[in-house]
């Protein structure tokens, strides 16, 4: 289910966002006076990164989520500009992620030079199609500012990453919680088990389905690929056998060839298990852009592990500048 967005790079690179119809992936969806939780931590009456499932009810097998398994999954919408009649639509965009109940985590080419007032964030919402499949109400907040990284490149994606700063924090419940980003407590790859890594998103199962993006959530099962091997599969196909993979980004590769990163996954998160705690999980990337939609050849992910210096700052910033409730 890879999801991309339009991209115009010097290799004809395509986000994985619901609009895009190029043949490259980019995937483009605290009480008074408190402060905000690090994502550093773990700590506190809200623990970060607790998947919640019930294995005996939907096996793992079901390319769906259950309702409320990844918390820290938002959509991302946006407003159409106002027709005629003054009419105004609401259409997903891209995925992201709760750092805290007012900071989201997305990739940049989601929200590049998006005016922070047509976005609209919603938390705990499984089935886009309404709440016919959500057992709990969803959330919905405002965007008061748009943070894009200092060194993101719009032509190669270099740096796809955002944080996004709400008017108003997310109430956390049973179904709307935060992800662990790994910062202090995840210094590096060896941390986490790169084997036992899921994306979570709205996109497509395969770049050839037709029609709309899915309307439940979908889960993926992704092993993380060392970036020398990565570079090594990209170099095969058209983008050359020159391409340089730049260290900004990192790479997985999907478990089940029926069941992919695509469009419409673009900006969600890419979480795998800690290997000291297997019950939690830390956000290691954010899906950014691919070759297709296919198991043979590696999805791109926005690297969190080389921009914990840029992330732990702007969290920070934002969550000094953060509306209490």
């Amino acid at each position: 289910m890879r999801n991309f967005c339009d991209l115009f790079t010097l290799v004809s690179v395509f986000l994985l966002i619901t609009t895009s119809s190029l043949s490259l992936r980019i995937v483009r969806s605290p009480a008074e006076g408190s402060s905000e939780a690090s994502p550093v931590s773990n700590t506190g009456s809200e623990k970060c990164g607790i998947r919640k499932r019930t294995d005996n009810i939907i096996p793992d097998v079901d390319p769906y989520a259950q309702f409320g398994e990844f918390p820290w999954i938002v959509a991302i919408l946006q407003t159409s500009p106002a027709k005629a009649n003054g009419e105004q639509t609401l259409g997903f965009i891209c995925s992201g992620s709760l750092l805290s109940p007012s900071v989201v985590l997305t990739a940049a080419h989601c929200v590049n030079n998006v005016d922070p007032s047509t976005l609209r964030i919603r938390a705990g919402v499984y089935d886009m199609n309404g709440d016919t499949n959500d057992t709990l109400p969803h959330q919905e907040r405002s965007v008061k500012k748009i943070s894009i990284h200092g060194n993101y490149s719009h032509k190669l994606l270099l740096n796809d990453l955002a944080l996004l700063n709400m008017t108003e924090p997310f109430h956390f419940a049973d179904h709307i919680g935060r992800i662990c980003a790994p910062l202090g407590l995840t210094p590096s790859p060896d941390s986490y088990d790169s084997t036992k890594c899921i994306v979570a998103g709205w996109g497509k199962n395969r770049q050839a389905d037709e029609g709309t993006v899915p309307q439940k959530l979908k889960k993926v099962y992704v092993v993380t690929v060392p970036n020398d091997e990565c570079q090594n599969s990209l170099r095969s196909t058209r983008l050359g056998g020159k391409f340089l993979l730049h260290p900004s980004f990192m790479c997985a590769r999907e478990e089940d060839p029926y069941n992919m990163v695509c469009q419409g996954d673009g900006g969600g998160p890419l979480v795998c298990s800690l290997k000291s705690s297997p019950e939690i999980y830390v956000q290691v990337g954010v899906t950014s852009w691919g070759v297709g939609c296919s198991s043979a050849i590696p999805g791109i992910y926005a690297a969190l592990i080389t921009n914990t210096e840029w992330l732990n700052n702007e969290f920070n910033n934002l969550s000094g500048t953060t509306t209490s409730s």
